[in-house]
């Protein structure tokens, strides 16, 4: 699937959701020192992607919890990890989207 600027409403929905239902689930689990919480992490994957989608690039669903982004940059949705399409060496990126982009990406 190709994400377009058009989808950040639709996506921005679902981070609301997704959120609500990660609350839900640290609510009925305080009690455990270690639960798996799937709702939190498709929060962060959502909120990646839309900040990608934020600073006008070409995002494209590659694998599962990666993207692609601009046909040459496959990124993880999860973690700061980044590679070339390519390649398998993964390399760390800040947590800043805009800095990420400008400086490998240029877009």
């Amino acid at each position: 699937m190709i994400y377009k600027e058009e989808n950040i409403s639709v996506l921005q929905k679902k981070l609301a959701f997704e959120l609500k239902l990660a609350e839900r689930i640290d609510k009925a689990n305080f009690h455990k020192d270690i639960y798996s919480n799937v709702h939190r992490k498709r929060y962060k994957e959502t909120k990646k992607l839309i900040s990608l989608l934020e600073n006008n690039v070409t995002v494209e669903t590659y694998l599962p919890g990666t993207v692609i982004v601009n046909d040459k940059i496959v990124v993880s949705l999860v973690s700061n990890k980044w590679r070339n399409k390519n390649k398998n060496k993964w390399y760390f990126h800040t947590d800043d989207i805009k800095k990420f982009i400008d400086k490998y990406i240029g877009g």
